[in-house]
């Protein structure tokens, strides 16, 4: 939640510079440090959750089997 924050205020702070030869060089900059840092948490985050989830079937599988 907050690294989209995060990415969300370094746009909007490179989209307020004044106009100079660098501008466009920050811009890319930024947005490419914002998308690749959105798709490694989702990439990081969707692992962690399979594994819990994963993890959580498991438990429940075992405890049906132990209760019958």
């Amino acid at each position: 939640m907050l690294g989209g924050m995060q990415g969300a205020i370094s746009v909007a702070l490179v989209a307020s510079l004044p106009s100079s030869s660098f501008k466009s060089i920050l811009q890319t900059l930024t947005f490419g440090v914002v998308l690749l840092s959105l798709v490694i948490q989702y990439i990081a985050l969707s692992k962690y959750v399979r594994n819990v989830f994963h993890h959580d079937d498991a438990t429940i599988n075992r405890q049906q089997n132990t209760s019958k």
